[in-house]
């Protein structure tokens, strides 16, 4: 019985690793960051931005 745990925690290990290393390069996950007008004016007007979505929330 000690076998067979020691095996599946194994295993559970393997699909974790696989998992992480799949969901870092999903790029769909790609995700910016929220700023407030004022800042984001400020770095558009240095080049800074690449893109913009607005929520309007």
């Amino acid at each position: 019985m000690n076998n067979t745990i020691s095996k599946i925690a194994i295993w559970m290990v393997i699909a974790l690793i696989l998992f992480s290393i799949f969901r870092q390069f999903d790029g769909s996950q790609i995700r910016g960051r929220e700023v407030s007008y004022s800042q984001f004016m400020e770095e558009a007007s240095q080049g800074g931005i690449k893109s913009a979505v607005v929520d309007g929330r």
